[in-house]
């Protein structure tokens, strides 16, 4: 059926329970300078208990242009849908009751839209946050920052995009070829109805002008969503539905959909909030086999480009649902694979210094080794040598904490050690760290809370009086693959030159 365009843009906001919120929202739209664009909106009151009605038809009688369409409760896609079925706008700009338009969102949008209408179906523009008075960027804005902002972006070249909120303006397509949310999905519908759009065309417009500002400042239903507790398979539902689509469309799974599925596992892993732990068997295994499943659609590859994911989460990811991971010792290093793709070279190591401390008269040394799969590799040792002592130990290693590494779960294996030198002694002492009969370079990091007094006129770090009778501690990378910590005989050291050590790397 051909379309009854009557504006330039159609504005669907679905409305439920809003009203604390609504008025703010409608008035962002008025403020709107469009400098001749028109525009209607579309007031979907899905179901609302409390005075959202009121307000939606208090607005549609004192404009023209707003239109009040009352339903009961279907749920959030539902609204949008009945919103796209009457649009009578060329183009389509959808806004939640409880967000908000900066100033010249609509007539940047379309203006943009209007340059590249006949190379996609799809225009994002910038997304705010807010929280209280404060209003931020969101991070992905910066994805579109890379071909001169606005423009028009391939999701061959650009498919790191993940344009999942709806922060968009779509066309008002043909009823044949018109794509709806899908309303089984209670979470997730924004980013699978965006992806089917982008893949109509392969292309998504981007204009930097304007703003949508998402308000994170009360409970969302993404917020009501989030566990997987409430969500069941939904989530699964929602990969699967993107792979099929764009096996649909493609005959494979692009990158931009796989990127896709894994900024979404991304930010559930972070949160803790990806794996149904709370199923029995064989429910969790039926979960697992599924996303494994999933994941036979995303390649090694697109893992360790994926923008915003940890590289140790990147990891875990591959050894947890991918090919099993091999290692090989060559004249590169120690070399890792997934299946027959190289994944990692590990090169060096980073000694973590969680805490230095006097015992009595010893030195203690608290921390652990830094590494990429080092669960994979055969054998994993720290050495501590001194030729002026003639000494040599093997320092016993241990998993620890800090192999939950930025996460809830473990996803690598840091080995922890708890060493003690002898401060009454004027000694060298190299720690080496060997890795399958190898020894690796080593860079030593040290924790917020390791403090130390540095002496300006030399590399050397001195702990601090009040710990014992002042000693010269040395302690750097060595390119002959150790670290060296000196202590040598009592010094003299300036006044008033004293600093904390900050958390990082070092050579001193």
């Amino acid at each position: 059926m051909e379309k009854n365009i009557e504006y330039n843009v159609s504005i669907i906001i679905p409305v439920y329970n809003a009203d604390a919120f609504l008025e703010r929202t409608l008035e962002s739209i008025i403020a709107q300078q469009t400098r001749g664009l028109t525009y209607e909106v579309l007031l979907i009151n899905d179901g609302s208990t409390d005075t959202s009605g009121e307000i939606c038809l208090q607005y549609s009688l004192k404009y023209d242009n707003f239109y009040y369409i009352k339903q009961r409760n279907k749920g959030v896609s539902h609204a949008r849908n009945k919103g796209l079925e009457i649009a009578q706008g060329e183009y389509i700009l959808f806004l939640d009751a409880d967000d908000l338009l900066l100033p010249q969102t609509i007539y940047h949008a379309i203006t943009t839209f209007e340059k590249y209408k006949e190379e996609t179906n799809i225009l994002a523009y910038p997304l705010y946050t807010k929280e209280g008075n404060d209003i931020k960027p969101h991070i992905r804005n910066a994805n579109f920052r890379q071909k001169n902002r606005s423009g028009l972006y391939n999701i061959g070249e650009f498919p790191f995009l993940n344009q999942c909120t709806m922060n968009v303006v779509i066309k008002n397509l043909d009823d044949a070829d018109k794509i709806y949310f899908n309303t089984s999905l209670k979470q997730c519908e924004d980013a699978l109805f965006n992806t089917q759009m982008v893949l109509t065309m392969g292309n998504i417009a981007f204009s930097n002008n304007g703003g949508y500002v998402y308000d994170i400042g009360h409970e969302s239903t993404v917020d009501k969503f989030k566990n997987p507790v409430d969500i069941g398979d939904m989530l699964l539902q929602f990969f699967e539905n993107l792979i099929n689509n764009a096996l649909k469309h493609y005959g494979s799974v692009p990158a931009y959909v796989q990127s896709m599925i894994l900024y979404e596992i991304n930010w559930r892993f972070l949160q803790n909030v990806l794996f149904p732990f709370h199923l029995k068997e064989p429910g969790y295994a039926e979960w697992m086999d599924r996303i494994v499943q999933v994941f036979d659609h995303i390649e090694v590859h697109m893992i360790l480009e994926q923008p915003l994911m940890d590289y140790y989460h990147k990891i875990y990811f591959i050894q947890t649902f991918k090919q099993q991971i091999i290692h090989k010792n060559d004249s590169f290093g120690l070399r890792f694979f997934s299946k027959d793709e190289h994944i990692h070279t590990l090169q060096h190591v980073t000694i973590v210094f969680n805490k230095i401390k006097k015992i009595g008269e010893e030195l203690q040394f608290v921390g652990y080794i830094k590494a990429p799969l080092l669960d994979n590799a055969d054998d994993v040792a720290l050495e501590l040598t001194s030729e002026q002592q003639d000494y040599k130990k093997t320092v016993w290693l241990r998993e620890t904490p800090a192999s939950y590494y930025k996460s809830h779960l473990q996803v690598s294996s840091f080995l922890g050690f708890d060493f003690t030198l002898d401060l009454r002694q004027e000694a060298e002492f190299l720690v080496k760290v060997k890795i399958n009969g190898v020894f690796y370079k080593t860079v030593p990091y040290f924790e917020e809370d390791i403090i130390f007094k540095k002496h300006i006129q030399s590399k050397h770090v001195v702990c601090q009086k009040p710990l014992f009778p002042i000693k010269k501690i040395r302690l750097r990378s060595l390119s002959e693959s150790a670290a060296k910590i000196g202590i040598s005989r009592k010094m003299s050291l300036p006044t008033n030159r004293s600093c904390t050590r900050k958390k990082g790397r070092g050579t001193f």
